[in-house]
């Protein structure tokens, strides 16, 4: 009974190994009527998505350029609001310490004896 067992082994082994040759040797499929798209092509998609005409080398670089400088500052505005809020919230967490601390004191105070000052009585005149 134990060979049994090795020999389906073996056969699982050779089918997922043909299997494996096959998947190696396929073409992947393409849509029906895809082609590849020429250099013209891309450059006039990419004058579409520009939404102006992209003519020359620096009309390409320039728009390139834009796109990066646009990146760069809505960057440095992440980094900004980001700056912000978390100036923000040391300045609360600071805030609620002190207040904290202060009405922490005002506690300690309002919890001590008060001191009730002696008045002294004014002596009569003729005795003192």
């Amino acid at each position: 009974m134990s060979a049994r067992p090795a020999e389906e082994t073996e056969d699982i082994g050779r089918e997922l190994a043909q299997w494996l040759c096959e998947v190696g040797h396929r073409v992947p499929a393409t849509e029906p009527g895809a082609r590849p798209e020429s250099p013209e092509e891309l450059l006039r998609y990419l004058a579409e998505l520009a939404g102006r005409p992209l003519r020359s080398r620096e009309d390409i670089h320039r728009y390139f350029t834009e796109l990066h400088a646009e990146r760069l500052a809505a960057i440095r505005a992440l980094e900004r609001r980001r700056l912000w809020r978390e100036s923000l919230l040391i300045a609360l967490l600071a805030t609620a310490y002190l207040q904290f601390y202060f009405l922490d004191i005002h506690l300690e105070i309002a919890k001590l004896p008060r001191v009730v000052p002696m008045v002294m009585e004014p002596s009569p005149a003729g005795t003192g």
